[in-house]
């Protein structure tokens, strides 16, 4: 019977949210890395801010995008691709953006209809205004995928195909940034877009490297600068609460080494 029960609690990922082709209202590369949505359609579709979401382009051949939301001005319909994402999206292009959620085993049937999809019009003044929302409530138990940290234009100083899949980072990066070492990590190329993920490892304290281990070698090379991204699980109720990663940026006049320059501090558990 535990076994069995324990079952039913077991989560799985199903699709709670999706903007179906909204358009691209601009994108910016030198921007953190995140996607803007306005706010309005955040709040009907009920996906939230540092939330993760999959971006995918209806007329462009590219990689199915992964990043998090950044809320945008309610009312002027923006859905603007910040940082790598630039190069695989251009103003104007249709996209389908999905947001999931975790459900456990057992609720996982009151969703077997479909789950919540925002539908657009795109007048003169303002793009994406929303015409029709089919909503599909989700149960009160889920957790949310969401970024709690970013390694922001982290340059990196070395890689080698050699050795296991992994970044290496200084010690004290990942401290002063809340990257637990060990955690799985997406890093995109600011060169050419380029995406990748590996593990994130605790490298020598005070040297500022960042190197690349494994098969990622083969893609991004030294001195090019990455945007990196850590994400966890939370249940609705710290979800709601996250609103955007802890940041770390960099000094850039450095190429040779990674000297933070600021950190904005985000939301934590208070457990943690």
């Amino acid at each position: 019977m535990e076994e069995k029960m324990g079952f039913f609690y077991m989560p799985g990922e199903m699709c709670m949210a999706e903007f179906v082709q909204p358009r691209v209202t601009g994108a910016d590369l030198n921007y953190q890395g995140s996607i803007t949505i306005d706010r309005e359609a955040l709040d009907v579709s009920g996906l939230l801010p540092g939330q993760m979401v999959y971006i995918d382009n209806v007329v462009r051949r590219g990689p199915s995008w992964r990043t998090y939301i950044v809320p945008g001005e309610p009312g002027k319909g923006e859905i603007i691709m910040n940082g790598p994402p630039a190069y695989h999206f251009k103003k104007g292009d249709p996209v389908t953006i999905r947001g999931s959620a975790f459900i456990p085993f057992g609720d996982m049937p009151s969703m077997a209809h479909g789950h919540t999809k925002v539908y657009f019009s795109q007048g003169e003044r303002v793009p994406n205004r929303v015409k029709r929302l089919e909503h599909i409530p989700i149960p009160a138990t889920h957790w949310r995928q969401m970024c709690i940290s970013k390694l922001h234009r982290l340059v990196i100083t070395g890689t080698s195909p050699e050795g296991p899949e992994e970044l290496v980072v200084d010690g004290d990066i990942l401290d002063a940034a809340g990257f637990p070492p060990g955690i799985e990590v997406q890093f995109t190329s600011l060169r050419d877009g380029v995406l990748r993920r590996t593990c994130v490892q605790a490298g020598p304290r005070g040297t500022g490297a960042a190197e690349i281990h494994g098969s990622g070698a083969q893609y991004i090379a030294a001195g090019v600068r990455v945007v990196t991204l850590a994400e966890v699980l939370l249940p609705y109720e710290d979800a709601a609460k996250v609103h955007g990663p802890q940041v770390a940026f960099f000094d850039e006049s450095r190429t040779d080494r990674n000297i933070i320059r600021e950190v904005k501090i985000g939301w934590r558990p208070a457990s943690s």
